[in-house]
């Protein structure tokens, strides 16, 4: 940090010193500033606050990849061949993402099924392997 822009002089949690630029004219930065504590308990209450430290999803860093990429075509910075690749690429990407997707849920409802047919078999209704048939007692 330049003299011009102090670091933070906050002891974080962790015994730590923080690494943020301090505000001007202030010895810490915006998060650890005494003035700035009724605005961040606000803004935490507010909602969006866990969402915020959650890392991004997969698809969420395919999405602005591709927002990159098409702001890098529009500004004349990347060929449109090279976007084209690269965006057939995401695709295939994106596909095996939707599998995964419905792999894991498939495995799921075969999982509550098979739950399902042991709790009906310890109640001793017994179920036959055909659909919609139960076994008499």
């Amino acid at each position: 940090m330049s003299a011009e822009n102090p670091r933070c002089t906050a002891i974080k949690a962790g015994g730590g010193r923080c690494s943020l630029p301090a505000q001007p004219g202030q010895d810490t930065c915006w998060t650890h500033s005494r003035e700035t504590a009724e605005q961040r308990k606000r803004n935490a209450s507010a909602g969006g606050h866990a969402r915020s430290r959650r890392p991004p999803t997969e698809l969420e860093m395919i999405k602005g990849q591709l927002r990159t990429i098409a702001g890098a075509v529009l500004n004349g910075e990347m060929d449109k061949g090279t976007a084209i690749t690269i965006n057939q690429i995401f695709n295939s990407l994106l596909r095996s993402i939707e599998l995964e997707r419905r792999l894991d849920k498939h495995d799921e409802l075969m999982e509550r099924l098979a739950e399902l047919e042991a709790e009906v078999e310890r109640r001793g209704q017994g179920v036959s392997r055909g659909w919609g048939t139960h076994r008499t007692a």
